[in-house]
């Protein structure tokens, strides 16, 4: 899909309904990332995506996920500071 995206850490999210609302109204794209199974709203524009259970895993998926011009919240990590973006397949490194 072309145009922005957003991501979202379903586990650490406390806004993810008024997220889906702002992505109705925009027409955005919306990745849930949980490393277990939770409810989204059925719909074309909301898609959720299982992870592998453990730390950051959903962060890594949403960190290779991401480009420029994309968004993603929560930040990769809880302190967005120690990420940097880096050429390569994965754009983030802890630095």
């Amino acid at each position: 899909m072309a145009g922005p995206r957003i991501f979202v850490d379903a586990d650490a999210c406390p806004v993810k309904e008024e997220t889906y609302k702002v992505a109705r109204r925009y027409g955005l794209k919306v990745f849930v990332v949980a490393n277990a199974f939770i409810m989204v709203p059925a719909e074309t524009l909301i898609e959720r995506v299982i992870v592998d259970a453990g730390p950051d895993i959903a962060d890594d998926w949403i960190a290779d996920e991401c480009a420029a011009g994309r968004m993603s919240w929560p930040p990769p990590s809880a302190d967005a500071r120690q990420w940097r973006a880096r050429p390569g397949p994965s754009r983030w490194s802890r630095g």
